[in-house]
């Protein structure tokens, strides 16, 4: 019987690291989009967080710099109707996936944590309106105010 790893292992070693990147979006009725990135720090460096969206294509479609205070940077971006491109469920339209990079540097500009998740962007809605001559509600749902036919398993 042996005993141990099994597969490569590495060692990795830090001054600060990035604990958590919270990004939370918002997409108005009109479709506008916003977007806010939360990042905290396992430390309180002096230094700046780069933050960088980037299409699935990998341009930049926008970025930012913000100061690090005790131990978190927050950015937020605000996007115009039809600036971003909206995921929509397979048969109603792309799933474009954006890229979210996030990038921790001291004062002597020396880079010494890096983040990257990817996200998509759309609005997502229940509709539950009274039914005409019946009792009930409706219940359907909406991405990006178009209404989404779900047939459950034994539809016909």
């Amino acid at each position: 019987m042996t005993v141990g790893p099994w597969k490569p292992i590495s060692l990795q070693s830090y001054e600060t690291r990035i604990v958590d990147l919270d990004i939370r979006t918002d997409v108005s009725e009109a479709l506008d989009v916003k977007l806010t990135a939360d990042l905290a720090l396992s430390d309180s460096p002096n230094g700046s967080a780069s933050f960088v969206l980037k299409a699935a294509d990998g341009s930049v479609v926008a970025s930012t710099t913000a100061t690090i205070d005790a131990g978190h940077a927050k950015v937020a971006f605000e996007f115009p109707a039809g600036k971003i491109d909206l995921w929509y469920p397979v048969g109603y339209g792309k799933q474009p996936l954006y890229t979210v990079e996030a990038k921790v540097s001291n004062e002597a500009n020396e880079i010494l944590d890096t983040k990257t998740l990817r996200i998509a962007f759309r609005r997502a809605r229940v509709v539950q309106d009274k039914l005409i001559d019946q009792e009930g509600l409706t219940f359907l749902f909406e991405i990006n105010n178009v209404r989404i036919f779900c047939g459950g398993k034994f539809y016909h």
